[in-house]
């Protein structure tokens, strides 16, 4: 499977919105929603971690009507060029600009968030399941 560079919500965010995805699978069914942990996707490991890596300015809007793009619903982001730097310094791409909820194309809306908080990581995945390999805080305009 394929490993991707990841910007990682606060936990408090995240365990939200797993309930909210736990109750959309429930109306549903389709396990994408289970899948992975809501983030947002910065593209697939190149295999150059740089040193430093860009925060994008914070607090980061997202916008709360999900998107169904490239097959992958997510919550998109008010500014997608806000991530510019940051995957280029990655060398990495992604058809998305948001917060990943899954791969089903349902109706999804919630009030819009204000993100500022962003931790840098890898997410490991095989056919079977998924991990949080190295993680870094970012700061906004700061680099680490």
């Amino acid at each position: 499977m394929q490993d991707y560079y990841i910007l990682r919500l606060h936990k408090d965010l995240r365990i939200a919105l797993e309930k909210e995805r736990n109750r959309l699978y429930a109306m549903c069914g389709d396990r994408s929603l289970l899948a992975w942990e809501p983030c947002i996707i910065l593209g697939p490991d190149s295999g150059n971690v740089a040193r430093i890596i860009p925060s994008p300015p914070l607090p980061v809007i997202v916008k709360g009507a999900a998107q169904y793009t490239n097959g992958i619903l997510h919550l998109p982001l008010a500014d997608p060029a806000v991530l510019d730097r940051t995957r280029e310094s990655l060398q990495t791409t992604s058809p998305i600009h948001g917060i990943f909820l899954g791969t089903v194309d349902i109706e999804y809306e919630r009030t819009d968030l204000a993100l500022r908080s962003l931790s840098f990581a890898i997410l490991e995945t095989t056919a079977t399941f998924w991990r949080i390999g190295q993680e870094r805080r970012l700061h906004s305009g700061k680099y680490r």
